[in-house]
């Protein structure tokens, strides 16, 4: 359902047409380090970590998916502050 509706409101976005032209980029290879600083800083898991990590050294916008209580809504908290 959520899918449906992201897709609904599609033509709202301000960024529709970086969305609709997105290509697949290299995946982010963070260092122990960086895990480390990231889980520490925002009590995050491992994979959560590296999303976040890769997410916050891409250009553009990431699109960050997993079933509900992954942590998702806690990545889009992080790049808002």
């Amino acid at each position: 359902m959520r899918e449906y509706a992201a897709l609904k409101g599609l033509p709202y976005y301000d960024l529709v047409e970086e969305i609709l032209a997105a290509k697949p980029s290299t995946p982010v290879q963070p260092t122990e380090r960086e895990l480390k600083v990231t889980m520490d800083a925002y009590a995050v898991n491992k994979p959560q970590a590296i999303a976040i990590v890769g997410a916050c050294q891409k250009e553009g916008f990431s699109l960050i998916q997993g079933p509900p209580g992954t942590g998702g809504y806690v990545f889009v908290l992080i790049n808002i502050r």
